[in-house]
């Protein structure tokens, strides 16, 4: 009774490597940036010693091209916050970001704001390119 089923699994393992597999087929993404409908993000070492990058580009939501672009510096294990201020000094964009303290792995949250008002939410991770 045991030895069909063997016989059975081993063919199957045969035919293995000619069956398609989807993984193989699509483009994974890059764990060095992070990308939400409206928002890219990327994280690298500035020039100064200790000190990272994070770079956002905000996209408009209407049309989907970029609408504003923006930076901050961070050290690893403090974190840092930016405001993009639009509309009556109130912020447009807000983002606030961290790097873990051995530099690998980074953390961002990011607000759109119209009026004042939150509108979209963003939070993440990734790592930081070498």
């Amino acid at each position: 009774m045991k030895k069909p089923l063997l016989v059975a699994v081993l063919s199957v393992l045969a035919l293995a490597p000619t069956m398609p597999v989807a993984a193989e087929t699509a483009a994974s993404p890059s764990p060095h940036a992070a990308s939400h409908d409206g928002l890219k993000i990327s994280v690298h070492r500035a020039e100064q010693p200790g000190v990272y990058q994070v770079l956002a580009e905000i996209a408009d939501s209407a049309n989907g091209e970029t609408s504003a672009a923006t930076g901050l510096f961070v050290r690893p294990g403090e974190w840092a916050s930016h405001s993009i201020p639009v509309r009556n000094g109130r912020p447009a964009f807000e983002l606030s970001a961290t790097v873990d303290p051995t530099g690998r792995l980074a953390a961002y949250m990011g607000r759109e704001m119209a009026d004042g008002d939150p509108r979209r939410a963003y939070s993440g991770t990734l790592m930081v390119t070498p």
